[in-house]
């Protein structure tokens, strides 16, 4: 963990769900909820970047936290024209927290110029000598045009445990929830239900007024409450208690009236999701999470729902598109080129790419290595690409498991999606 102290991971959820507050207060609280976790010595940063020019990032707003005037300065004035290989090795691991020198382990094909001074100092700014060696960062999804990316900076090289990775995978969820309801708030999104602390429902519109709806909504507040007041005792069970959604579809967040009263209010707020007609609306949420490479589990945690219930869904939609396994829908993955599919007399929107294209993302591992990850991305079995590669299945097992541990991925089904948005447009920083 960082040097700021215990870390509290229900104040960093807390803080993104204040979604009233200013563009740069809201960033700047979550800088300062991360610091704990994040500070490596020498301060952390949470920046909002935009996307609205096409293929070119820019800085919204920043905040810091425990940063000297020093690296301030350097923070203000390099962040906006950060290395675009930078950018884009975040944004293949959006969603999970890592360090810089694990995300460049034994890749060395990127230009020295771009990231590296010859002296090996850590610069991912196009050749400013950055004041800190290493850095462990934090990226959410993209929410329409909009990344926020955490981190914090560190005057030798380091590394994440597996724990904090696990722990800021959750965080995460609540992160990019929070950004799309503040997108969400920009067109004055309405809100379907007010509650009181106590769960009492006040009021209640649109979706949000059949009774199991607000008996979900209820059980979700009553959650959160006990989150928040295990938070100190047991943290990383605080963090689970607090699921991402209520019944897939609402986040709750604190509203304060003029006389001091708390209300909470629910608001319509699920994650983006394909849109082929065939699936039904959960459906499509399932197959989309699961098409980035996100297990049952985590889909479950984020949707505020049960493994069976996500493993049903993700059922029917394989069926549906003709699929047979969890990795083929990578190729499906909204990291990618849209194209029109012709299905039973209708016309669908489905995105793919080309996998035998892929090399970007792979490039730090072996020949052996790279064939084996991009079969297996592919939905090959081991016993299949040793038929094919003509050796062992445990050789196979063996180098996919290597692999695995240098691309810092868990699973088939992250793998697939790593390689999928391998076909994404690089990012140009701004």
């Amino acid at each position: 963990m960082g040097r700021g102290g215990r870390f509290d991971a229900i104040a960093v959820v807390e803080a993104a769900y204040r979604v009233d507050r200013t563009i740069e207060g809201w960033v700047q609280a979550i800088a300062s909820a991360s610091a704990p976790s994040l500070d490596r010595g020498f301060g952390t940063q949470a920046v909002l970047y935009g996307l609205d020019v096409p293929d070119r990032l820019t800085v919204v707003a920043l905040g810091v936290e425990g940063v000297g005037a020093d690296v301030e300065a350097f923070l203000r004035s390099a962040v906006p024209i950060q290395s675009s290989e930078w950018l884009r090795l975040l944004a293949q691991n959006q969603g999970r927290l890592r360090t810089f020198s694990e995300l460049m382990a034994g890749d060395a094909a990127l230009a020295p110029t771009d990231l590296y001074h010859a002296d090996r100092r850590y610069v991912p700014f196009r050749g400013r000598r950055a004041p800190f060696v290493d850095h462990v960062a934090f990226m959410t999804p993209r929410s329409g045009s909009q990344v926020l990316a955490i981190g914090g900076m560190s005057p030798q090289q380091i590394t994440s445990s597996r724990a904090e990775r696990h722990l800021w995978r959750r965080v995460g969820v609540h992160l990019a929830a929070a950004l799309r309801l503040r997108r969400a708030s920009e067109t004055s999104a309405p809100v379907d239900a007010v509650l009181s602390p106590d769960g009492r429902c006040l009021h209640a519109e649109r979706g949000a007024r059949p009774r199991s709806v607000r008996e979900a909504i209820r059980e979700h507040l009553r959650r959160i409450e006990q989150a928040r007041g295990a938070r100190r005792h047991e943290p990383n069970e605080a963090l689970d208690l607090w699921k991402g959604l209520a019944a897939g579809r609402w986040s709750l967040v604190d509203h304060w009236e003029a006389d001091g009263r708390r209300l909470v209010l629910a608001r319509y707020n699920p994650p983006p999701s394909f849109d082929p007609r065939r699936l039904s609306a959960r459906e499509a949420q399932v197959a989309e999470l699961v098409a980035r490479g996100d297990s049952n589990k985590h889909v479950a945690y984020l949707l505020g729902v049960s493994e069976s219930t996500v493993a049903s869904h993700l059922a029917r939609a394989l069926r549906k598109f003709g699929l047979r396994r969890r990795e083929e829908l990578a190729v499906l993955g909204r990291f990618v080129t849209f194209s029109q599919l012709s299905w039973a007399g209708e016309t669908l929107v489905v995105q793919a790419c080309e996998l035998a294209a892929s090399g970007w993302a792979l490039r730090g591992l072996s020949e052996g290595e790279r064939a084996v990850a991009l079969l297996a991305a592919a939905g090959k079995s081991d016993r299949q690409i040793a038929s094919l590669r003509g050796t062992s299945p445990r050789t196979v097992a063996n180098q996919l498991r290597s692999g695995f541990e240098k691309l810092g991925v868990r699973s088939r089904g992250e793998l697939a999606a790593l390689v999928a948005r391998d076909g994404a447009p690089k990012v140009a920083a701004g």
